[in-house]
């Protein structure tokens, strides 16, 4: 898994894993900073996939603190 923290819509351009002619307005973060992961997946016969997972850090409290510690716990 990969992980980054997302600040600009170029950084999660440049982070998606597929095509960009693929995107749609629904795979772009509504706000940033947010953390996004990107995890490749066994999907058997069909192949693998890469899933993607965007995060977001609540108002009450600290962006850096909030995600390294969401950083620990997915390596989990």
């Amino acid at each position: 898994m990969t992980t980054k923290v997302i600040n600009t819509r170029e950084e999660f351009e440049n982070f998606y894993f597929y095509d960009k002619k693929y995107m749609t307005e629904d795979h772009y973060p509504t706000t940033y900073p947010c953390l996004a992961t990107k995890e490749e997946r066994d999907a058997g016969i069909a192949g693998s996939q890469v899933v993607h997972n965007i995060f977001y850090c609540p108002d009450e409290y600290d962006i850096k603190s909030f995600f390294a510690g969401l950083e620990k716990g997915l390596r989990i």
